[in-house]
């Protein structure tokens, strides 16, 4: 579910909010973000081989105390840093259904994930399954 775009005061002219319900751990929940980063993740899912709710899983697992958005949020731009310019589909990861795979992405995802470490206290990350 997507509302329509808002104008939030204090951003650039052009710059929409938008809201999605996603289902994070069998939870339902709602996220805001900039329409880029909704456009992002859905890239990132794509190449990943991911749902958005399952990335956002992955990510909620890896966050710490961080806030979910703000892990998210630093997930995508973590993510297209370390992206190479020209990348093909990748293959790694790609699971039967829409369940995250913890441990079994692109390397870039794996790093991506590995990045949000300093953001948060590492004793508090889940460990790799296998």
């Amino acid at each position: 579910m997507t509302s329509e775009p808002e104008s939030p005061p204090g951003m650039a002219a052009g710059t929409a909010l938008l809201t999605r319900t996603i289902v994070v751990d069998g939870c339902s929940t709602s996220m805001t973000l900039e329409a880029a980063v909704w456009d992002s993740l859905d890239d990132i899912c794509q190449r990943e081989h991911l749902s958005l709710d399952g990335l956002i899983t992955i990510t909620n697992h890896n966050r710490g105390h961080v806030a979910l958005i703000d892990a998210v949020q630093h997930l995508v731009l973590s993510y297209y840093q370390q992206l190479p310019d020209c990348i093909p589909q990748p293959t790694a990861g790609v699971s039967d259904g829409d369940e995250p795979v913890p441990g079994r992405g692109s390397d870039v995802f794996n790093q991506s994930l590995d990045t949000l470490g300093p953001v948060c206290n590492q004793s508090d990350r889940p460990n790799d399954q296998e």
